[in-house]
């Protein structure tokens, strides 16, 4: 939802750094499925 304003202008999110924003959620993915209550991961786990 906090990226959704990013998107108003079409035109100006190929200028955006998409690879670090997904590699951004995936360590904080990485980081949330190492705690012990953690029974689960999302994120694009392929890119591991």
């Amino acid at each position: 939802m906090c990226y959704l304003s990013l998107l108003r202008d079409l035109t100006q999110t190929s200028m955006y750094s998409w690879g670090s924003a997904v590699l951004a959620h995936l360590y904080r993915e990485l980081y949330r499925a190492s705690l012990d209550g953690a029974t689960d991961i999302a994120g694009c786990v392929t890119l591991l």
